[in-house]
């Protein structure tokens, strides 16, 4: 079942007819929810508006009942009724109009005159559930703010490409979701949509299969101070092996490792952004020894005990070219 939210927007009234006023009390009722705008409409134009007077978030085709009421504002009141009915269903994105024909017979001198509102209606809808997080900045990051529980602003934080979210309303430009995964798995967020993309998000983003890495371990090396193991770093599915060493004392335990998403953009990496622009991605690895550890699969020269390669042609790979970074979920 799709889940998908619909939004309503009057985006114009073409005044048609005689001129029997300018001020103009448009009252909607949309399946029940009242709204009342208060227009001064100019006689023979079309007048433009962004009005969005209805959203809500449905998992089923609905029809939809605008119904309008126009009451022209001075002392003698005239006014028009009519309804408007809509089948909405998620594609549905499409104008909609209808008129209301409004007859002066308030004043003392009644001439009958009569003039016709046209409304103009758009209705979109925005597929909504779990997406991925696609758009983000060379680097393959974005900043988003965490929402907190009274709906207001939270913390600034970064989010990495290929994010898994549950997106649950896009509102005013911004695209609001629930972290399903990583450092802030289980938070609620959002983002700002640019002016030239309709999302961030994408529903139908296929994943590559988890990826596994091997560390084999060949020598230990000294520098003078402390004592470096030096390997090769194996990734199931590259034929090539990556040059990899780590610091002696804390290594990890030869064998397989699973690798989460990046948590944030890591400072140490800046130094190597000449090498790769993704050198700020660090993939944490998940050892079950050390459940809490921060030990990390990353580009670089130096190591206080993670994995540190200096190729960036692997942290390339792995992040597959900036089309995908999620090696495996970790519970």
């Amino acid at each position: 079942m799709i889940k998908f939210q619909t939004n309503i927007t009057l985006t114009s009234i073409q005044y048609i007819g005689k001129t029997i006023g300018r001020e103009f009390a448009i009252k909607l009722n949309i399946n029940g929810k009242k709204k009342t705008l208060n227009k001064l409409l100019i006689p023979n134009s079309v007048n433009k508006f962004d009005d969005l007077i209805y959203t809500d978030s449905l998992k089923s085709a609905i029809d939809c009942n605008i119904a309008i009421n126009a009451i022209e504002k001075d002392s003698n009141p005239d006014e028009g009724s009519t309804n408007l009915l809509i089948n909405i269903s998620p594609n549905t994105n499409s104008l909609f109009q209808t008129e209301v024909s409004i007859i002066e017979n308030g004043a003392v001198n009644n001439n009958g005159n009569e003039c016709k509102l046209r409304f103009i209606f758009k209705v979109s809808t925005i597929e909504l559930g779990i997406k991925t997080l696609v758009e983000v900045d060379e680097k393959g990051w974005i900043n988003g703010k965490l929402v907190k529980k009274d709906g207001s602003d939270g913390d600034q934080i970064s989010l990495p490409h290929g994010l898994m979210v549950e997106h649950y309303k896009t509102e005013a430009g911004k695209e609001y979701f629930k972290i399903l995964e990583g450092k802030y798995k289980g938070k609620k967020a959002r983002l700002l949509i640019p002016n030239n993309k309709k999302t961030r998000l994408k529903s139908s983003f296929k994943y590559k299969s988890a990826c596994k890495i091997d560390y084999i371990y060949k020598n230990i090396i000294n520098n003078g101070k402390y004592d470096f193991v030096t390997g090769e770093v194996k990734v199931n599915g590259i034929a090539t092996s990556f040059k990899a060493f780590s610091f002696n004392d804390e290594r990890l335990s030869a064998g397989e490792y699973y690798l989460e998403i990046p948590d944030e953009p890591h400072p140490k990496g800046a130094s190597y952004e000449k090498y790769s622009l993704f050198s700020k991605s660090w993939f944490r690895i998940k050892y079950p020894a050390k459940p809490k550890s921060a030990y990390y699969l990353h580009l670089g020269r130096a190591s206080d005990g993670c994995i540190t390669v200096m190729h960036q042609t692997l942290i390339q790979q792995i992040l597959g070219q900036k089309s995908i970074i999620k090696l495996l979920r970790a519970e």
